[in-house]
């Protein structure tokens, strides 16, 4: 049995396991109105012939069926068809059935009598999760750490501003600081705001601290293949190795004085570019300054009258600003992980989705994919579980018994407050 119609967003094809006739005319029901296709089965014979016969998006799965044990049927279909997201619905939840549910990889469970719109919001989250694992399978590692705007995760405010602000600079070459905690990818937004307007030919320079300090010493500094970079004809330097866009790294952390030099170099570039008359090779000033507390201002270290040098500030978000962005990002980093570049099949558990979003990611970006990374080699089946995160997590504190008390401590509260919900 089908529906023709298409869903607005996505068209899922859906299996429905129950042996209940009311709640499957309750889902036939709503599954009619929302445009959704979907196949009917009343044991879990019929849901192997199914399965075995037509690849699903979704089954909705009812536990405790005749004959076959719901959780032990959703083990065959995550292993028949990885790609199929799996809920459980049933009247007869308990603590150890919801966990080996999630263990075994199911996206979601749903109590009897449940609301159609809490249905709703679970199949939305399923089409998300599909089209994200479709985005990401239509692109190859290489693409994915391709400098492009697209590739920038931002379905969080702060990210979607960060996205705006680098539009606005694609018909001006305004001066720009970027600021933010640590590996939060200030340098990838500073690459991309270069790949924005620049031409193929052209490329970006980046100096770091450390280099910016030895060229202000000594009035150059070898970037090798590219060519040398003197103080003395700076602006000529630069034009003729073809450079649009000029990347200064931790500029806070330079001592005052070199602040001040730096001030004064860049001072003389913008004139220098202004009594020129014309300005047909342009080149882009980003500074990139890392701060800690206070995300709203420059580090206090930065001294003013070089900070107010940039025209443009884009203050690039941290994890803890952007939780909207977390599964996203993690499921990205699964991606560049695994080795089978064409399918993504390790999901993400209920449980560990909440620990994801609960937890104070200090290094933000670097501790994620760290973490991923790891879990990815470790894991024992196609689910990440909270079982996987505390082995992960034993190695990589095992020095650190402190921090790992803390994170032992949020994924039993990740677990409690999933299992919770269930049971409310």
């Amino acid at each position: 049995m089908g529906n023709s119609e298409t869903h607005k967003q996505r068209t899922l094809k859906i299996l429905v396991v129950d042996d209940d006739p009311g709640i499957r005319k309750t889902l036939v029901d709503f599954l009619l109105l929302e445009g959704y296709e979907f196949e009917l089965a009343a044991n879990g014979s019929q849901a192997q012939l199914a399965i075995d016969n037509i690849t699903f998006d979704l089954v909705l799965l009812d536990l405790f069926l005749p004959g076959l044990d719901g959780n032990e049927l959703l083990r065959e279909i995550k292993q028949k068809q990885p790609d199929c997201e799996v809920v459980i619905i049933t009247g007869f939840a308990s603590v150890p059935t919801a966990s080996k549910s999630f263990s075994w990889g199911a996206h979601a469970y749903l109590r009897k009598p449940f609301k159609l719109n809490d249905l709703n919001t679970i199949i939305k989250d399923v089409i998300e999760l599909i089209e994200l694992r479709d985005l990401y399978n239509r692109h190859t590692r290489q693409q994915l750490e391709a400098e492009k705007i697209e590739n920038l995760i931002a379905a969080s405010s702060p990210m979607k501003d960060v996205v705006k602000s680098i539009n606005k600079l694609k018909d001006v070459r305004n001066s720009v600081i970027l600021t933010g905690e640590a590996h939060t990818g200030k340098r990838f937004v500073a690459r991309i705001i270069h790949h924005t307007q620049s031409k193929p030919d052209s490329i970006y320079i980046h100096l770091k601290s450390d280099g910016i300090s030895k060229f202000l010493e000594t009035g150059e500094f070898d970037l090798k293949e590219d060519g040398v970079l003197r103080r003395d004809n700076f602006r000529e330097s630069l034009e003729s190795m073809k450079c649009s866009t000029l990347i200064l790294e931790s500029i806070a952390t330079l001592s005052k004085d070199q602040q001040h030099d730096l001030l004064e170099l860049l001072n003389d570039f913008t004139l220098d570019r202004t009594d020129s008359g014309s300005d047909d090779k342009p080149i882009r000033i980003i500074g990139i300054v890392e701060t800690v507390s206070d995300y709203n201002e420059y580090s206090p270290f930065l001294d003013k009258s070089l900070g107010e040098f940039f025209t443009d500030h884009i203050h690039i978000p941290s994890l803890s600003e952007r939780p909207e962005d977390i599964l996203l990002l993690a499921y990205l980093f699964i991606k560049k992980a695994v080795e089978d570049f064409t399918n993504i099949r390790i999901r993400i558990s209920q449980p560990v989705q909440e620990f994801l979003q609960m937890h104070h990611w200090r290094e933000n970006l670097k501790e994620m994919k760290t973490l991923i990374m790891s879990i990815v080699e470790e894991v024992d089946d196609d689910t990440i579980t909270i079982k996987d995160m505390r082995k992960v997590y034993s190695e990589i504190h095992k020095d650190h018994p402190h921090d790992l008390e803390e994170v032992l401590k949020q994924l039993v509260i990740a677990e409690r407050k999933t299992l919770d919900r269930i049971f409310e």
